[in-house]
């Protein structure tokens, strides 16, 4: 096999993971995607402090639409620590589940449900909460289906992966992807008081490939998407960080996982 890039083969001395991961390390925070640098070495305005210091113990999957608030109050009477929940993805107007209930566009998606005894819950004991979204997974015979459509990844005919590219994925050059991300993720920044977004099965899950040209990218695999994709975080983040009410320090809190 022939790569455009440098090698470099070279035998460990310690022969441990550490020693390996302290190899990939000192090459990985001279790339573009590791230009703030250090996450030990962030100022704490420029990091999500809450759960990198405060956080001990993160729930998954609690649901949002119903009232939940008993077991949040035990974990945190249980365990002495601040909590972090990543609640269950069904608060989607339309519903959402782990397999086939999945939105469409915008109007699948609100008014959300995130039941107020959950919120004040979680509230009253200080800890802090996000939505599961699968924030580019939709469904294409929901709202907004032709623009969907018109959206998606196509991929190639053979697809060698796990799942076999059963997921419609949208594609990130796409203009309606990125409308509807950053419009979705600022409303719920806007009017839900939440501390962080979880995305799952999401850009780092599918192949960055479209054989799809009219969506603006040339057909095919590369940086294009991968820049899309990054373009789209930044303008969800700028976004949802303006949109948020005033003295939630939302800079410091948002999160993408």
């Amino acid at each position: 096999m022939s790569v455009a890039y440098p090698v470099i083969v070279k035998l460990l001395k310690e022969g441990s993971w550490y020693e390996a991961a302290d190899i990939y390390k000192e090459w990985a925070t001279r790339q573009v995607w590791c230009q703030k640098g250090e996450l030990s070495k962030l100022d704490n305005t420029d990091k999500a402090e809450w759960l990198l210091e405060d956080t001990g113990l993160v729930t998954f999957g609690i649901n949002a639409p119903y009232d939940r608030s008993l077991w949040i109050k035990k974990y945190s009477e249980a365990i002495d620590t601040e909590i972090f929940h990543i609640l269950g993805p069904d608060w989607a107007f339309s519903g959402q589940n782990y397999y086939n209930h999945i939105p469409g566009g915008y109007s699948d998606w609100f008014p959300a449900f995130f039941h107020k005894n959950n919120i004040n819950a979680i509230r009253d004991q200080n800890d802090k909460f996000a939505p599961f979204e699968l924030d580019l997974i939709i469904n294409k015979n929901g709202a907004d289906a032709a623009k969907v459509r018109e959206s998606l990844q196509k991929f190639p005919t053979v697809f060698r992966t796990y799942d076999g590219g059963r997921f419609n994925f949208l594609c990130p050059v796409a203009p309606f992807t990125q409308d509807l991300h950053v419009r979705r993720d600022e409303r719920l920044a806007k009017d839900y008081d939440i501390d962080a977004m979880y995305y799952d099965i999401s850009a780092n899950n599918t192949i960055h490939i479209c054989l799809d040209s009219s969506h603006g990218h040339t057909a095919g695999a590369g940086s294009e998407l991968t820049k899309a994709y990054r373009r789209i975080y930044a303008d969800t983040k700028k976004a949802m960080n303006t949109a948020s009410p005033a003295g939630m320090s939302f800079p410091k809190k948002w999160l993408i996982m």
